[in-house]
């Protein structure tokens, strides 16, 4: 067993919580890769990620 100080912050979600974006930099370098011909996929990890 490992003997660290790791904590995990556990988000708390509530029922209608509304979410936004707070950046545009994911969706910015991706106009921009696309615009220069290159064919990609966002993965972006989030609070449902599994």
């Amino acid at each position: 067993m490992l003997d660290t100080n790791y904590h995990y912050m556990v988000p708390e979600f509530q029922m209608g919580q509304p979410f936004k974006l707070s950046s545009r930099k994911a969706i910015e370098e991706y106009d921009e890769a696309k615009a220069l011909g290159y064919q990609t996929r966002s993965v972006l990890v989030g609070p449902v990620t599994s």
